[in-house]
């Protein structure tokens, strides 16, 4: 019952005990308590020797650009009896859906098939063991109309954990604070080690990063619900299996698939092995589709080149007896021959002989001019419509390019979605300011005279801006004209279809993809961060005609940058 203290209403906190957020983040600060990245941890062992006892497992290797989830679709569509096409994120399982003539056959997740498996093992429905909950964090039934979103309310879950702890959390996938590296860390440690590895981890976290991770999967155990990581390890520990279901609820006329078919299997890490092996005990073969160069998602799961070639390794034994088959792709039709044989020669880790049916294509290094003037010089090259697509590493250098294509008037989209939802956001969030504080503004120039709303959406906004590189001698009153400007000028023909589509995103989300040209944003990283030749070589090969490589100027003049 929500309770009327003054002029706020104040409800009472449910799950979760008090905690002094304040006392937290003084202690955070009197300490200067960094969060430390999990160390070596010990990965769990993936048994690839069982796959000698099955009748027949097939490894689709294909560089890029060669068609292998093509080729894969053909195989599953020619295959009889109960099957399983298993993709590693939901957009690659709605496309290879889409692409595919077998009708009704079935096109998931690892997770969600887990999660399937999961819910049956325990007989309950699987929208009661998601991690779904309402405002107060009471455990609520998952809802397809968004009401109990999984992904928000995980969000919303550690968001609450962190700000009783006084750990900052961020909400924007764009701006990630430590709370959300602290459970990408847990996500990660789980995914390479398992729970044991967890609990090793969280005894050498500082008390208060240490707390919080308690909180948060205590939470999760006391209501029996499970993360999506979580729902991998309970798939194993229940030995939960997975089958194809014709009746007219989930537990009827069910059949253990025969075949099983696993796109993109370098994205897979020690725990998705572990449980794709377990999920899928009756099965008489499996299918792999994938390039162990192309490995993108270190640092997300566990995934490794060494792993992947593993698993190649153990179906070339498996051909002495008749059991193993590799299907090599060595032909692009995407990537030209320059492009193919840069990428080859500096990132390729596995050396495989391949080559393109496109000639041509450039290698372009651009040390003068900046991001805006290159990509409207290519735009104004192209009469056709076509898409040019701009890489960054991080998310936090995406906002920076994007901003600076915004400054030269083009409009760039985001990957997931053909809205360009990300600036429109940005628009409206300005629209509110322009209009909430212009007045006050005008009649005083301190902060303290915005509105409430209005202050603390500028203050953060501007803060962001001014942390930003080459943006510390920034000013309010620069900053107020620029979004003013920005706002003027760009409105109005923010939904016009563009000659040129321009995509702008990390090679991580990119992954898949290709474009007209690719423009590589290279702009500085860590000294501590170290970007794998995967990563590398994945970002070069989405290329289709040119490669650009955009050096950045830093105060210090060109600095080394994180692709080249």
């Amino acid at each position: 019952m929500a309770r009327l203290v003054g002029w706020r209403v104040r409800r009472p906190r449910v799950g979760l005990p008090r905690k002094s957020s304040r006392r937290g983040l003084k202690q955070l600060r009197r300490e200067n308590t960094p969060l430390p990245p999990p160390r070596k941890i010990e990965a769990l062992t993936v048994d690839f020797n069982r796959l000698f006892d099955l009748d027949h497992v097939t490894f689709v290797y294909g560089v890029p650009g060669s068609g292998k989830t093509r080729k894969l679709l053909e195989l599953f569509s020619s295959t009889k009896g109960p099957t399983v096409f298993i993709t590693f994120t939901t957009s690659a399982r709605s496309g290879a859906a889409e692409r595919s003539e077998s009708g009704g056959k079935a096109f998931l997740t690892l997770h969600s098939i887990a999660l399937r498996a999961v819910a049956r093992a325990l007989d309950k429905p699987a929208n009661e063991i998601l991690p779904c909950v309402d405002e107060d964090l009471n455990p609520q039934p998952c809802m397809r109309d968004g009401k109990f979103d999984v992904e928000k309310s995980m969000r919303e879950i550690q968001r609450r954990i962190c700000k009783r702890y006084g750990i900052p959390f961020s909400n924007d996938p764009y701006t990630p604070s430590v709370g959300n590296q602290l459970f990408q860390y847990a996500n990660y440690v789980i995914n390479v080690g398992g729970l044991n590895a967890l609990g090793k981890y969280m005894n050498e976290l500082p008390p208060i990063y240490r707390s919080a991770l308690k909180q948060y999967y205590d939470l999760l155990e006391t209501h029996g619900r499970f993360d999506f990581t979580l729902l991998l390890v309970k798939a194993i520990e229940l030995n939960a299996t997975f089958s194809i279901c014709n009746g007219k609820n989930d537990y009827e006329d069910c059949e253990q698939p025969h075949t099983v078919f696993v796109d993109e299997v370098q994205d897979f890490g020690p725990l998705f092995y572990n449980a794709l092996f377990s999920l899928f005990p009756k099965a008489r073969g499996f299918v792999f589709a994938g390039d162990p160069n192309q490995v993108v998602y270190h640092e997300l799961n566990g995934a490794s080149f060494e792993l992947t070639m593993t698993l190649y390794e153990t179906i070339m034994k498996m051909q002495g007896n008749g059991k193993g088959e590799i299907i090599y792709l060595d032909k692009s039709v995407r990537v030209p021959s320059k492009v193919a044989e840069f990428a080859k020669a500096r990132f390729q880790a596995h050396e495989i002989n391949w080559s393109s049916t496109r000639e041509g294509g450039m290698i372009v290094h651009d040390y003068d001019d900046n991001l805006g003037i290159i990509v409207t010089k290519l735009i104004d090259k192209y009469t056709n419509p076509v898409s040019i697509l701009v890489l960054a590493y991080d998310n936090r250098h995406v906002i920076e390019a994007m901003r600076t294509l915004l400054a030269y008037g083009i409009t760039p989209y985001g990957l997931k979605e053909r809205t360009p939802n990300i600036v429109i956001k940005f628009l409206k969030d300005v629209e509110a300011f322009v209009e909430t504080n212009l007045p006050p503004v005008r009649r005083d120039s301190k902060l303290y005279s915005f509105y409430e709303r209005g202050y603390y959406v500028f203050k953060s906004k501007f803060a962001k801006i001014k942390a930003m590189p080459g943006r510390e001698k920034l000013t309010v009153r620069d900053f107020i004209k620029d979004i003013i400007d920005v706002y003027k000028l760009y409105k109005p023909n923010i939904f016009e279809p563009q000659k040129v589509t321009v995509f702008i995103d990390t090679v991580h989300a990119a992954k898949g993809l290709e474009a007209q040209d690719v423009i590589i944003y290279n702009h500085t990283i860590s000294k501590n961060t170290k970007v794998p030749k995967e990563v590398k070589y994945v970002a070069a090969t989405r290329a289709k005609n040119d490669l650009y490589i955009v050096h950045p100027r830093g105060p210090y003049g060109i600095q080394r940058g994180w692709f080249i």
